[in-house]
């Protein structure tokens, strides 16, 4: 990755390669003119270059269920995302379904309740704690199935997320979106503070950021109770994104399925 790209996006691995073209998927109704990656057929850490295709094939949809659907726990929302049958018509949705593939979603769920409980605690952890949210007692894992149990034991279990999904060190290094710095280890340190235009009008705004690093945590801190158009200029158009009342977060879907990735609230 070229140092250029790598201050844009706020990383400098391989967990931001494909998330500019997953966003551009969002963007347009017209997805089929942006192909999704291949899916890797291995994982080793002991192939570099294996490895970095795993790691950017299973990062880039993260951003869009995390910071796209306003989602704290993915597990959850993609629960609930199988138990209605994939039904979407969502773009974000339907993107990540062109991406994983329902097969894809069913890894990470075989997964979630058990290797994968930590990741999603610390996806969540981390979006309350760099967004100054109100933390809460983590409420468990996602909880595990017949289903679920079957399938870890199928001798066809993908390995892709039951064995390697923290090893790939998604949660640290999908906070891009809420830094404030970046340090690409060259002693240079990129500083995402300034780069943002807003533009209020009646009922409406737009925020222009430069940088995908910290683009969410503007949005975030500084969004009115209207609708926002947000587009980063080294990204492109991100959604029209809108004040939850119940989680205090922006999404850019509706109010029924924002909530689909956070615990009930009692």
């Amino acid at each position: 990755m070229s140092a250029a790209l790598a201050q844009e996006m706020g990383d400098n691995g391989p967990w931001v390669r494909h998330v500019r073209r997953a966003w551009r998927m969002c963007g347009t109704a017209a997805t089929d003119d942006v192909r999704t990656p291949p899916k890797p057929r291995t994982h080793s850490p002991d192939d570099w270059d294996a490895f970095g295709r795993a790691i950017s094939y299973a990062a880039a949809p993260l951003h869009l269920l995390v910071y796209g659907l306003g989602w704290s726990r993915p597990d959850l929302g993609l629960a609930a995302w199988h138990a209605n049958g994939f039904a979407s018509g969502e773009p974000v949705l339907d993107v990540v379904a062109r991406w994983w593939r329902p097969s894809d979603v069913e890894d990470i769920l075989m997964w979630a309740p058990t290797e994968g409980s930590y990741a999603f605690q610390t996806i969540d952890a981390q979006v309350r704690d760099e967004l100054g949210l109100t933390a809460t007692p983590f409420p468990g894992p996602l909880r595990d199935s017949e289903l679920w149990q079957r399938r870890r034991t199928a001798p066809i279990a993908s390995t892709t997320w039951q064995t390697g999904g923290y090893e790939m060190h998604l949660p640290p290094h999908l906070r891009t979106p809420l830094e404030e710095h970046f340090d690409d280890g060259s002693q240079q340190t990129v500083d995402f503070r300034p780069g943002t235009v807003w533009a209020y009008g009646p009922g409406r705004c737009v925020l222009v950021v430069d940088n995908y690093g910290g683009w969410y945590r503007k949005l975030f801190t500084a969004a009115p109770d209207a609708p926002v158009d947000v587009s980063v200029r080294t990204t492109g158009w991100m959604g029209t994104y809108e004040k939850s009342p119940t989680t205090k977060l922006m999404h850019r879907t509706s109010e029924e399925v924002h909530l689909w990735g956070h615990p009930p609230v009692a």
